[in-house]
């Protein structure tokens, strides 16, 4: 009886400091995982934000971009080194998570990453009809959306949860480049594209109450946190681009990029519920 006794008490001892080093992490966890949309969001706003003085910004319509010399050299060189010094650090980021095997922080990193390498290889070959041929054009296409399901398996293995915070993380990473285009010719919305800023705030703050919260508030938050990025994706979508195809005849792809923000949202989650129903033991 005394040893059985010694061996509970022991045990107990042994649960409280795993709960305390748990609780220490989760902090830790919770301000790393809140950092890409956070960086995205601020270096996106700042791009946008040197373009053209305050006086000269047109909120409602598109504001008239001018690239007189000064601009080219000044603004134009912030605006590019912030969104390059972004894109540099996510990626990094990305490639430390999974150096260190995907710590919980590393999971929203790794979307992430995967993300700017598509935005940034499209941007590359924006102006060419193919970045190096069409065979190995679509051969890169399905090696990054490999990497980004297994970005996300990755998490949904872990749970449903974690699941969600990658997918979540992912969607919030898709949208700030998404609004981030209006300030593109011909459309120059730079008082939308500005909008990055506060967004890419709150949805760090929502990153890092969801990693800190109960599953109550997990819940809401990632429910509130999926609505904010396909509301962005759908204004975006509608008040600016939707126009332009008219004009141009194309088609609206507004349900097409919700498809791709529920796909996003949902695939890590659904691992995660059937890793749990399989596996029970290993989650």
């Amino acid at each position: 009886m005394s040893k059985a006794i010694k061996e509970l008490s022991g045990s107990a001892e042994k649960d409280r400091d795993r709960k305390k080093v748990h609780s220490e992490a989760t902090r830790r966890d919770a301000r790393l995982a809140a950092l890409p949309p956070l960086i995205l969001g601020l270096s996106l706003a700042l791009s946008a934000l040197v373009r053209v003085p305050l006086s000269q910004l047109v909120v409602g319509g598109p504001t008239p971009v001018r690239y007189s010399p000064g601009v080219i050299t000044g603004g134009m060189m912030i605006g590019i080194g912030a969104l390059g010094l972004a894109a540099l650090l996510i990626v990094v980021g990305g490639v430390i998570a999974v150096a260190r095997r995907l710590p919980l922080w590393g999971h929203t990193w790794t979307g992430a990453a995967v993300m700017i390498i598509v935005f940034s290889l499209m941007v590359a070959g924006d102006d060419l009809p193919y970045l190096v041929s069409p065979l190995i054009d679509l051969l890169i296409m399905f090696a990054l959306l490999l990497l980004l399901g297994a970005a996300l398996g990755a998490a949904g293995w872990r749970g449903p949860w974690w699941g969600g915070l990658a997918g979540l993380s992912t969607t919030m990473i898709l949208s700030l480049v998404l609004v981030f285009g209006t300030s593109n010719p011909p459309f120059n919305r730079l008082d939308i594209a500005l909008l990055t800023g506060p967004l890419g705030l709150l949805y760090g703050g929502l990153l890092y109450g969801f990693v800190r919260g109960k599953p109550t508030r997990r819940t809401v938050l990632l429910a509130t946190g999926g609505l904010l990025c396909l509301g962005a994706l759908w204004s975006a979508e509608h008040i600016v681009f939707w126009h332009w195809r008219l004009t141009h005849g194309q088609t609206e792809q507004v349900w097409v990029l919700l498809g791709v923000g529920l796909s996003l949202l949902a695939f890590g989650p659904a691992i995660g519920l059937v890793t749990q129903k399989l596996w029970p033991r290993m989650v």
